[in-house]
């Protein structure tokens, strides 16, 4: 599957399964990796050649822990688990699928505009 045809399938296919079962994020996106001749410095050819062969970052951030919690019970549930994996095996290899929980602090008494007006966040990243 080519570059496009992953980011295609994700936004057009599995964005519908699994955007609906995400109520509580406030904040759900898609970050595509782009190919390595997009960024010519030496740093972005040097985190290339290091950071793996990951084609996309996801995303999620929760006001709080509950609504983290919430969200992916939805998403755990046999029912919608089974209708998630069987989508993501068409186009994903779920085995170097890897989940991050990263708690993060603004230092700016300004909020930034995709906060939303708030100076915190919670984002869970897959």
């Amino acid at each position: 599957m080519s570059h496009q045809e992953f980011v295609d399938y994700y936004e057009k296919q599995h964005v519908r399964f699994a955007g609906p079962l995400l109520a509580e994020a406030v904040h759900y996106a898609r970050v595509y990796f782009q190919p390595q001749s997009a960024t010519p410095s030496s740093f972005a050819n040097d985190w290339a050649e290091n950071s793996g062969s990951f084609d996309c970052a996801t995303e999620l951030w929760f006001d709080n822990v509950e609504d983290m919690k919430a969200s992916l019970a939805r998403l755990s549930s046999p029912r919608n688990a089974a209708t998630i994996i069987q989508d993501e095996e068409q186009f994903l290899d779920r085995s170097c699928t890897q989940f991050y929980i990263i708690e993060q602090e603004c230092k700016s008494d300004q909020p930034l505009p995709f906060y939303a007006g708030q100076r915190y966040g919670k984002s869970l990243a897959f």
